[in-house]
């Protein structure tokens, strides 16, 4: 990547939840991306940004719970990359079916959010919420994604 010019990098290895990352020991996981940093900086390469575990099938509260734990880890080993920003997807309660019921979704996105938020703010990680906008959800369009953020009122918030 130095070489072709590139001077960052967007980082895919956390999408994976079945990934080393997921499985290993925390610290063990911590040793590896220290690892990783380390030989992206020797070469010139700063990691830029990195994509949380995706997908992920929240249509169940324990799988809701489940996917808590995966961005957790997945903000804590952003900031050992040295990554400033963690990509991640939106909880989808009714998976790839239809919305059935809005309030709900904005409702477990809120929760979502408000938990991850406070562990990116001391993690120095900036939350980058991707639309999905391949279902009719109600946080899938531009105009509805920019609403939602202002609606979460955190302090580490910001709206670009």
């Amino acid at each position: 990547m130095s070489s072709a010019g590139f001077n960052c990098a967007d980082l895919t290895v956390l999408c994976s939840t079945w990934s080393d990352y997921y499985t290993k020991p925390l610290f063990e996981a911590i040793a590896d991306a220290k690892r990783e940093r380390e030989i992206a900086e020797a070469v010139g390469i700063r990691i830029h940004q990195v994509h949380g575990p995706w997908p992920t099938y929240d249509t169940t509260g324990e799988k809701r719970r489940q996917k808590l734990v995966y961005m957790e880890r997945a903000i804590r080993l952003t900031s050992v990359f040295g990554g400033h920003y963690l990509v991640i997807h939106p909880d989808m309660p009714f998976g790839w079916e239809e919305e059935l019921d809005s309030a709900f979704t904005r409702q477990t996105n809120l929760e979502m959010l408000h938990a991850l938020l406070t562990i990116a703010e001391q993690e120095n990680v900036i939350i980058c919420l991707e639309n999905m906008s391949t279902k009719p959800y109600v946080i899938s369009r531009a105009v509805q994604m920019y609403n939602f953020i202002r609606e979460i009122n955190h302090p580490n918030t910001e709206e670009c």
